[in-house]
């Protein structure tokens, strides 16, 4: 699952905003990961206290959206590839 957890806590897309990258958060998103409490706090509360303001910006905006408006910041490329790989819009 794309948002299956470590052992610890962590999803794969509170370990994505931890280490910055937006792009990911957004394919992530896009492809339904759900942005869960985390032991170390939401998926934005961690881009926004390791210093990823765009990234944190971005979450805020995007709370709530559907997953089509998830995939409307992607890449035709990563938009195909998620619809190639079963994605369920």
């Amino acid at each position: 699952s794309v948002s299956q957890a470590t052992e610890d806590g962590w999803t794969p897309l509170s370990l994505a905003c931890a280490r910055g990258h937006l792009g990911c958060a957004q394919l992530l998103c896009a492809h339904g990961d759900r942005r869960d409490v985390t032991p170390a706090g939401t998926p934005e509360e961690v881009a926004a206290r390791e210093g990823h303001a765009p990234l944190a910006a971005w979450l805020r905006v995007s709370r709530g959206w559907t997953r089509v408006q998830h995939l409307e910041v992607l890449t035709v490329e990563q938009a195909r590839a998620l619809l190639r790989g079963g994605a369920d819009i």
